[in-house]
């Protein structure tokens, strides 16, 4: 199926470099992931060769392994939430506050965004069957910064307005929960707890 059709031409997106049709052209080339399988597969190689040849211990081929290894274990790390571009996976919501939002990890690498810390534990209600590997909340104290949910100093109540309601804040030092939760009048919580409301 082609992507473009012009009378009297016919074009096809490249696989692997550029090409022109008209007044535009279009690149295409191998993102991050792309390229880190072609680095892995060249040092796989090389040490294949080298082992052919030099008959090693095996130590090098081990060696080579780990950066395999250690990009595959990276896949609960923190997508950054776009504010203004990114909705809420619960309440469909635009994300636009970066005090309130947060975010789950699955197992299998997807992230889901939240604009509000009560619309993640619903959601999370909601798919008990989902296998979460890291869950996020927005530090309170900080614009739109994600931190580990199991490391946060949680405040609810009080004066504290979140866009659905949660009205949960998360800090990621304990001395500034404090603070606030006197100047809110709100009170500690516990991550167990709000998952579990």
């Amino acid at each position: 199926m082609l992507a473009i059709r012009v009378p009297g031409m016919a074009y096809q997106p490249p696989m692997l470099g550029y090409k022109q049709l008209l007044n535009f052209g279009a690149y295409s080339i191998p993102d991050i992931g792309g390229w880190m399988l072609i680095v892995v597969g060249a040092l796989l190689f090389a040490a294949i060769i080298k082992e052919k040849y030099t008959k090693p211990s095996g130590r090098l081929l081990g060696i080579l392994l780990v950066p395999a290894f250690l990009f595959s274990c990276s896949g609960d790390k923190a997508v950054p939430i776009k504010l203004n571009a990114d909705n809420c996976d619960f309440c469909m919501m635009g994300i636009s506050d970066g005090r309130h939002g947060a975010e789950i990890i699955t197992e299998k690498g997807r992230a889901y965004k939240f604009d509000d810390i009560a619309c993640m534990a619903h959601y999370c209600k909601e798919h008990k069957d989902t296998k979460i590997k890291a869950y996020y909340v927005h530090d309170y104290a900080k614009n739109n910064e994600l931190i580990k949910a199991e490391n946060a100093f949680f405040v609810s109540g009080g004066t504290i307005k979140s866009p659905m309601n949660g009205n949960i804040a998360a800090f990621s030092n304990k001395s500034e929960a404090k603070a606030f939760e006197a100047e809110s009048k709100g009170v500690e919580t516990e991550w167990t707890a709000i998952l579990n409301k």
